[in-house]
């Protein structure tokens, strides 16, 4: 069993698992019609968001640790079919669950001119789902929307 610094990876994983099971949560109660929707001009809207959990996945995938898996970048997927978005979300955590299972996580990536760890690469992306779950949160809330319990 690999460990993160004394944590399990299956630790981590059993709590990321929760982290996007609550953001599909937050994709249910989300009317279709907020899908479009941002607080203003020039930030992503709700459909962006959601479509913004799987790309990063996708693309630390295909081009740091080259699963040869493909990556679409975000601007190409739809952002507007909520089911759509919540497979894309499913298949992209799958897919990242899969390879962690069998990665050297001590192996060093590139990233931004710098050597990073698989295990940074994980806390980063952990890190990076919780961040726009919040944000998404916050989307729901301005338009009286009760997101689910965290």
């Amino acid at each position: 069993m690999k460990n993160l610094q004394g944590i399990s990876l299956d630790t981590v994983l059993l709590q990321w698992r929760a982290l996007r099971e609550s953001i599909r949560e937050c994709l249910r109660v989300t009317p279709d019609e907020l899908l479009g929707w941002a607080p203003r001009d020039g930030m992503r809207t709700l459909g962006q968001l959601y479509v913004h959990f799987s790309s990063p996945l996708d693309w630390w995938l295909t081009n740091s640790f080259k699963d040869g898996g493909q990556w679409i970048p975000s601007i190409e997927r739809p952002s507007d079919d909520k089911t759509k978005l919540d497979n894309d979300i499913v298949a992209s955590f799958e897919r990242m669950e899969r390879y962690l299972i069998s990665a050297d996580l001590t192996r060093m990536y590139e990233f931004k001119g710098e050597q990073v760890s698989g295990y940074w690469i994980i806390l980063h992306l952990f890190e990076h789902d919780s961040h726009h779950r919040g944000q998404v949160i916050t989307y729901l809330r301005m338009n009286g929307i009760n997101p689910p319990q965290v």
